[in-house]
């Protein structure tokens, strides 16, 4: 279940830092209360109730969301190329 949980905290901080601005400590409130909803117990329907708000959420969050995975696809695609012709990822192994 941490990988729901997981789903659930980062897509709510990515979408504030998306279509809000915030301010460099509400930004850190954020960080902190999501580390903090990572240590507590939760139970399946919370899980549930939790990623069903996230789909009701605007068209934005759905575009937004969209563009997440399609960019992580293509660097994945990219990195895969890249080393099967001889490049080495730009970062240490």
């Amino acid at each position: 279940m941490a990988i729901l949980l997981h789903l659930v905290h980062w897509n709510r901080l990515l979408l504030k830092l998306a279509t809000k601005d915030p301010k460099p400590g509400a930004l850190k409130k954020q960080i902190d209360e999501n580390a903090k909803n990572y240590k507590q117990e939760i139970d399946k329907d919370a899980i549930i109730q939790s990623l069903t708000e996230r789909s009701r959420r605007s068209a934005s969050t759905r575009v937004l969301t969209f563009l997440d995975v399609h960019l992580a696809e293509h660097t994945g695609q990219a990195i895969a190329y890249a080393v099967l012709v001889g490049i080495a990822p730009p970062w240490p192994n």
